[in-house]
């Protein structure tokens, strides 16, 4: 992924490389294609100023807009909460063995809140 400062039809990357655009993907300076268009369409804001995304593959975007109109949409993965490390959970049942045999600390005053 990279961050960009777009400008009519190109964009400078944070890795200082010239990167141009077109109706068939996006290519470095020396013309060579890194990314291929898979879908091209024109998408409208609705009254709420929304905008649907066709065939999206993804259920989450890390959304940038600028100051020009332009707007990156990079997917998101949010981590599955059944990847917690086994560590992890070692941790959380010592925790709660702790709490069960009455092995807890002071009570914490949240009257200032």
């Amino acid at each position: 992924m990279f961050t960009a400062f777009l400008n009519s039809k190109s964009f400078f990357t944070g890795g200082h490389s010239y990167l141009c655009y077109n109706d068939s993907g996006i290519s470095h300076r020396k013309g060579e294609i890194l990314m291929q268009v898979v879908h091209n369409y024109i998408a409208h804001t609705d009254s709420k100023k929304r905008i649907t995304l066709r065939k999206s593959k993804f259920d989450y975007y890390k959304v940038q807009e600028y100051e020009n109109g332009y707007m990156i949409l990079a997917p998101k993965v949010l981590k599955n909460p059944a990847g917690v490390s086994d560590k992890t959970l070692e941790v959380m049942d010592k925790s709660i063995a702790n709490l069960e045999k009455g092995k807890v600390s002071a009570p914490v005053d949240l009257s200032d809140f």
